[in-house]
């Protein structure tokens, strides 16, 4: 005897039948097995049963469409030769499932602006593409809706383009001027109240179809948005809803002013995690907390000068006569303004032999940094420079020193550490009180120096639940955050926020907001009828807004204010003066 199969199978099982009808595996057999006699042996006596089993895996487009007679099966034979019988074959059929896979999906650009930077000005161009795609193996029917794009142009926010014209209002809605493409070779042209109304498309299996257009921005006020949305998609093989949203930036916060005090002491080579005393250089400019100080400063400026916020960087040591620069609203000259204080070239100046001591920095090259340590002095100038009306600065104030060893603004008049820092705090303490807030950062003092730590940060403003705007860093990346977190405070916000049942989720979790500042907060809803709105207290909104897991229960909002219906977008205005009184 001997068992074959037309394909190329795999035995993963042999059994023989008992009389009483049980199975027993025989693993020998199993072994013995070959595609010539998959029973693996050669003869079977009188009243023997086995049960042999198989598994086949289909091979990618083993099966053929064009066959008109097989195309959409899989035939298995199997044969058996006997010597007393001949050949008997049995087969079993399999049928290919039939179904469309039809799935629809919304992508959009603005021309000119970098991939996610979806940041719009009146008169940019957006271009949308609509991509429906069959990855069924027939043919099936899908509805593309896009109400939107109709509702977008009835409201002035956007215009069609055909070609290089930009369309009128009335123009927009008829003109067929959105492409629909299809990978099978056919081309056609709609227009907007055909997709509005809704689409209706037969997509072939393994179809993919496109439909693109490009839109001008119209006369936009800030915090207005557009937004495109594929709708009651009526097709039976799938259920998605894609949007693609541009957001107009909208300025909540007032231009800050802000001066930035920083340690131009030699300490500042030494390595961002020494606490000794030798001051050695640090083993590479990488290392320096110098080199902390200006990836920290960058992060900073990256978000705090996107606007029209005004900085003021000042440097002390010695003496606080370092304005490296002054009232610039300009993010490359302030970072250019310490790019040139101690640079990784003057670094690699100092031989290897003398980079024991930090005060070999002066003998070898011109840089910027110096000895000695006045953080008085430095908050002295930094009052000078925002003059007599203080209220709403911010001072930023970071030093590797543990005290002054000079004071009273005068560089020649040496003193103790105690005096230094009581000095530079009433200094602080005299800034605080003409309404500045003013953080500080001290970086790599240790725990043998935890008392100037603890004086340094009660130098510092505190927020709205009483806890120092300070912080000690131990390393780079402790001292970076802490600098980014002081922009996303004092800079304006760009939220973005996204809904669960009801429940809207800032996913900037390192959103903060000062009460002090806030002057009201104004929430529009959209619902059937007309836009919703309301001005509510801090207070008012408090209700509401959950400051720790950073949530708003919008739901619960709608429900007290009797709102039905919400038909779009909500917008959340939290508007903030920085002028605001804070004592």
């Amino acid at each position: 005897v001997a068992v074959t199969d037309d394909h190329n199978v795999t035995v993963t099982k042999i059994e023989k039948v008992n009389l009483g009808g049980t199975r027993v595996e025989d693993r020998q057999l199993k072994r013995n097995s070959t595609s010539t006699n998959l029973l693996g042996k050669t003869t079977l006596a009188a009243g023997e049963t086995y049960v042999i089993t198989v598994t086949y895996t289909v091979p990618d487009n083993y099966i053929n469409e064009n066959d008109q007679v097989n195309g959409d099966k899989l035939i298995n034979k199997a044969t058996i030769t006997t010597t007393e019988t001949g050949s008997k074959t049995d087969d079993d059929t399999l049928v290919k499932y039939k179904a469309a896979n039809i799935t629809q999906t919304k992508t959009s650009r603005v021309i000119g602006n970098a991939e996610n930077d979806h940041i719009i000005n009146s008169g940019d161009i957006i271009e949308y593409t609509i991509t429906v795609k069959n990855d069924g193996n027939i043919t099936g029917p899908t509805t593309v809706k896009d109400s939107k794009l109709r509702e977008n142009i009835e409201n002035n926010k956007v215009f069609m383009i055909s070609g290089d014209t930009t369309l009128s209002q009335a123009n927009s809605l008829t003109t067929e001027c959105i492409n629909v493409t299809s990978s099978l070779g056919n081309t056609t042209t709609i227009n907007v109240n055909k997709l509005a109304d809704g689409y209706t498309l037969g997509v072939s299996a393994g179809e993919t179809i496109t439909m693109t257009f490009r839109v001008e921005v119209g006369k936009l006020l800030p915090g207005d948005t557009v937004i495109n949305t594929l709708d009651e998609q009526e097709n039976t093989y799938t259920e998605n809803e894609v949007e693609a949203s541009i957001t107009v930036n909208k300025e909540l916060v007032k231009p800050q002013n802000t001066v930035i005090v920083i340690d131009l002491s030699l300490s500042m080579a030494e390595a961002v995690d020494y606490q000794g005393d030798a001051d050695p250089m640090a083993d590479t400019y990488e290392k320096t907390r110098w080199y902390a100080l200006t990836e920290a400063l960058d992060e900073f400026l990256e978000t705090y000068m996107d606007g029209n916020n005004k900085v003021t960087i000042i440097g002390y040591n010695d003496t606080a006569n370092q304005v490296l620069i002054r009232d610039t609203v300009s993010k490359t000259a302030a970072m250019n303004s310490y790019g040139n204080v101690f640079t990784e070239e003057q670094y690699n100046k100092v031989p290897r032999k003398d980079r024991g001591d930090v005060d070999n920095l002066r003998v070898h090259t011109d840089t910027l940094l110096a000895s000695g340590t006045n953080i008085e002095d430095g908050l002295i100038k930094a009052g000078d420079i925002l003059g007599k009306n203080k209220q709403g600065a911010q001072v930023i104030l970071m030093t590797d020193g543990e005290a002054n060893r000079k004071m009273n603004g005068n560089s020649s008049q040496n003193c103790s550490t105690e005096q230094g820092i009581s000095a530079a705090e009433e200094k602080a303490t005299s800034l605080r009180n003409n309404g500045v807030t003013l953080y500080t950062v001290s970086l790599s003092l240790g725990t043998s120096n935890q008392t100037y730590i603890d004086r340094l940060e009660g130098m510092a403003s505190k927020d709205e639940n009483g806890k120092a705007l300070s912080t000690s860093a131990n390393n780079m990346q402790e001292l970076t955050n802490y600098f980014k977190k002081i922009s996303e405070i004092i800079s304006e916000y760009h939220g973005t926020i996204t809904t669960q049942d009801g429940i809207l989720i800032l996913t900037n979790t390192a959103f903060n907001i000062d009460s002090r500042y806030v002057q009201d907060v104004k929430i529009t809803i959209p619902n059937e009828e007309t836009n919703s709105e309301f001005t509510l207290t801090w207070t008012e909104f408090s209700e509401y807004y959950d400051s720790v897991a950073k949530t708003i229960d919008i739901k619960q909002f709608a429900k007290d204010k009797n709102i039905q219906g919400i038909t779009g977008d909500i917008t959340i205005d939290i508007n903030v003066d920085p002028t605001l009184n804070t004592k």
